[in-house]
């Protein structure tokens, strides 16, 4: 939380006394979060995406070599998530660790190196997001299409191998381990059917995520 009645601007002062730090580079940090035309008025007149980057630009101050962020995207729309993304990965890029607590688990997947999963406050799982994977040993989807006419040879070469959730309306869904994944795929290309598309599901971090809560919850 800010004081709405101080402007951005001497909220960052503020910050940057308190830690001590020199108040020069302020103007660089409006800059970097795209603040700068902002910066001198009150906090008060901020949007929820705009005290967002404001609270960024605080956490940055004095280059920190830790950052804990809680629900940093919240608030924010598409060009400036892109933003803080790329801002994010270039602290990462000076060797600075970075925790995001968030709920928004599609946009992190491809940009955490590990993931801590907590549930009802206990630690369920953590790791690696392909480490999570595999100790869950979940499946790969590969999606087919296909004429319908070859529907019913499809389902002679592949259902008694591997699960499939439908063999219908043109579209045919295997399921498969990470490790029998090429297999499945050199089978396909060297079967003589004649394939539309093929389409390879791969599970999310939210698949991960509902897999240790939803194991944690059983047991």
């Amino acid at each position: 939380m800010f004081q709405g009645s101080l402007t951005g601007r001497e909220t960052l002062v503020f910050y940057s006394r308190l830690k001590g730090q020199n108040t020069v580079r302020i103007d660089d940090l409006f800059q970097t979060v795209e603040l700068v035309e902002a910066a001198d008025r009150r906090v008060a007149t901020y949007s929820k995406g705009m005290r967002q980057r404001l609270g960024l630009a605080q956490a940055l101050i004095g280059q920190p070599d830790i950052l804990i962020l809680d629900e940093p995207t919240s608030g924010l729309d598409p060009a400036s998530r892109q933003n803080f993304f790329e801002i994010i990965e270039g602290v990462k890029n000076t060797g600075a660790a970075i925790l995001m607590s968030s709920h928004a688990l599609t946009e992190l997947e491809a940009r955490t190196d590990r993931v801590a999963i907590l549930n009802h406050g206990k630690l369920a799982a953590f790791g690696t997001i392909i480490e999570l994977k595999q100790a869950l040993s979940l499946s790969s989807r590969i999606k087919i299409k296909a004429a319908h006419s070859n529907m019913e040879e499809l389902s002679q070469q592949f259902s008694d191998r591997y699960s499939a959730d439908k063999f219908a309306n043109g579209v045919a869904v295997l399921e498969c381990r990470e490790d029998q994944k090429m297999s499945l795929l050199k089978d396909l290309m060297g079967s003589n059917i004649a394939l539309e598309s093929i389409q390879i599901v791969e599970p999310t971090l939210e698949h991960v995520f509902s897999a240790y809560t939803s194991r944690e919850k059983s047991q």
